[in-house]
């Protein structure tokens, strides 16, 4: 007779369930934390990817603005200014979803570029701009500032035609003579009299918009279906002044002008540009007589001293370019400064110290009278037009006759009734240097228009812009850096 054990099998059947629990237990507790770990992981990788969003969210509110800015210059039409509307006080905020499927928004606005950085005020579309964007994704927002930079109108073309109306090159292929040594542009209509035809012009025609049609074919002819507009000088002068050229009647530089002493006609003390500073202009000229209020330099205040040095005859060394100086020339000079005037005209030779800084000569007025450089010797000093800028504000033309020389870039565009206003004329082997925008051309008589590369600066006028540099993240506690290597950029 066999005698059961029953306790020893309650005894193992108790151990083995005491053994699950505990496994079950230990298991549980390793899942529940690896739920822990990856719940926390999947979080982080949400705020991580909120966090990245958040920049890519700020970067696409500076392109946002780009663009925007870009747009308000291509349609500010006849305003009196450049319609900038994202400021500082009234920023820019997209949509919340900023797309379908992409969450968040960014806020963006505009301020004045300055040497020390994004603290110029309000901006109004000429110079450099600072772009300030924020990006916010599911509550995690990122700061960043760039500068931008227009395209300068001085940079691409040799010549444009603004309006639509039709622009006339007359006797091109006269060799060396007629014709543009640079890109040209239109938004209308070239009539091309002459052999050279297209040929003439060394460097690529640039047909933009539906009425810029002919001519219709060349080698170096490319159609684009987009107009290019270009701010007035009116726009300009607004974005660079307070109370545009309003305030520059009675805030410029005429009083500046100087000319030779007659007790030192040749400047001996000089003999070349690289000595001649700022204070030998003030100490070893005179002045011109002319003040704040004076609006031309056809009529003379003062006797003007002739040149008589050797060092300026055509080929000399220090007030001469290509091989035209202003020896036995009644020189006036114009020190770096706005020059304001309702006519220029003027009745002796002009010498812009452009080597020492920028010099912008501005011609405004609503008289029906036009300016004639007939015979006139304009020079500057500076290695190039970058830093001489004429800016003509007339609904007029702009004569050039008789075998002179103009060393500038002239900029000549207004809305007036005629849209071929301003106009710039060209007859007399003339020969400019420099960059020319104006509304429409009629160039002739063995003329022509030598292009300068790098003829822009950062306060000139331009049709669109883009990114600089300078691109930053702003921390979020004032002065600490961003990023670990202990920068922002």
């Amino acid at each position: 007779m066999h005698q059961l054990n029953i306790g020893n099998r309650r005894q193992s059947a108790g151990f083995t369930i005491i053994t699950a629990l505990a496994f079950s237990l230990i298991v549980g507790t390793v899942l529940a934390g690896v739920g822990t770990v990856a719940l926390s992981h999947f979080g982080r990788a949400h705020v991580e990817a909120d966090y990245a969003g958040a920049i890519t969210m700020a970067d696409a509110g500076v392109n946002y603005e780009l663009a925007t800015v870009s747009r308000a210059i291509q349609s500010a039409g006849s305003a009196s200014a450049i319609n900038i509307t994202d400021q500082v006080g009234t920023p820019h905020t997209s949509a919340e979803p900023f797309a379908t499927g992409i969450p968040g928004h960014f806020k963006v606005f505009v301020r004045k570029w300055t040497a020390t950085g994004c603290d110029g005020g309000n901006w109004n579309g000429i110079g450099d701009v600072c772009i300030q964007s924020t990006g916010t994704v599911n509550g995690i927002s990122r700061t960043v500032q760039v500068r931008g930079r227009g395209e300068d109108v001085f940079n691409d073309y040799a010549i444009y035609s603004v309006s639509t109306n039709t622009s006339k090159w007359h006797g091109l292929g006269a060799s060396g003579k007629t014709g543009v040594d640079g890109n040209v542009g239109s938004n209308g209509n070239f009539t091309l009299n002459g052999s050279g035809g297209t040929s003439a012009f060394v460097g690529t025609l640039y047909m933009n918009g539906p009425n810029a049609t002919s001519p219709g074919a060349g080698g170096n002819v490319v159609h684009n279906t987009a107009p290019v507009n270009f701010p007035t000088v009116e726009q300009v002068a607004n974005g660079l002044f307070p109370g545009g050229l309003t305030y520059l009647q009675t805030h410029n530089n005429n009083a500046n002008i100087m000319m030779l002493k007659s007790s030192d006609p040749t400047l001996a003390t000089e003999p070349t540009l690289a000595g001649l500073t700022l204070a030998d202009v003030q100490s070893k000229m005179t002045t011109a007589g002319f003040t704040v209020g004076s609006r031309g330099l056809s009529t003379l205040p003062l006797p003007v001293t002739k040149d008589t040095s050797t060092l300026d005859s055509n080929s000399g060394s220090r007030f001469v370019t290509d091989g035209q100086g202003v020896q036995n020339a009644k020189p006036l000079f114009l020190p770096p400064g706005d020059y304001y005037f309702s006519a220029f005209s003027p009745a002796t030779a002009v010498v812009a110290l452009n080597h020492l800084g920028p010099v912008r000569i501005w011609i405004d007025s609503n008289t029906t009278t036009g300016d004639d450089l007939m015979h006139d010797i304009v020079l500057f000093t500076g290695p190039s037009a970058q830093t001489f800028k004429v800016y003509f504000n007339k609904c007029e033309d702009l004569s050039m006759h008789g075998g002179s020389q103009f060393h500038a870039s002239l900029y000549a565009v207004k809305n007036c009734s005629n849209s071929s206003l301003p106009s710039v004329t060209f007859s007399g082997n003339n020969k400019w240097y420099g960059a020319i925008i104006a509304m429409s051309f009629d160039v002739g008589g063995n003329s022509r228009i030598i292009f300068l590369n790098n003829g822009g600066s950062t306060d000139d006028p331009s049709p669109w812009f883009g990114f600089q540099d300078q691109w930053k993240e702003l921390p979020a506690i004032s002065g600490h850096p961003v990023f670990p290597d202990g920068t922002s950029n």
